[in-house]
């Protein structure tokens, strides 16, 4: 007689299995690297050597970021950065965004504080 398995177990089995799941898909060590990205994480000084290497493109506007933590835009739009844990943040007054790191010259996805996401939150290095 093929016995059926316990209800009770199996609920248990498959929220413990979701907690899991989404712990590991929210958890910031978790996060997909670009391709070709090391395994080791980007410390604040790679992250900062490559942001002040050259001109970025964010919100289709490029952007030079200075090592004294500013930055001024091709539009005439002045700012602040600042590296904090696993994060850069760009402050522009009344908008601040974040980037998690690493910083990829190909692309880096971020968010606008309060906002949802938007597509055109990206950090993009200019070619030289």
């Amino acid at each position: 007689m093929k016995q059926q398995p316990n209800r009770k177990f199996q609920i248990r089995a498959t929220s413990i299995t979701l907690a899991l799941a989404l712990t590991t898909i929210l958890h910031p060590c978790t996060r997909i690297r670009a391709q070709g990205a090391s395994d080791q994480p980007q410390t604040m000084e790679e992250s900062t050597k490559l942001l002040t290497s050259g001109q970025w493109r964010f919100h289709g506007v490029t952007r030079t970021f200075l090592v004294d933590g500013t930055f001024k835009s091709e539009n005439g739009n002045v700012g602040t950065w600042k590296i904090i844990d696993d994060q850069l943040e760009i402050d522009m007054g009344a908008d601040k965004w974040r980037f998690f790191l690493p910083l990829d010259p190909k692309g880096t996805r971020g968010e606008k504080e309060g906002h949802s996401k938007d597509k055109k939150d990206e950090l993009v290095k200019v070619p030289s």
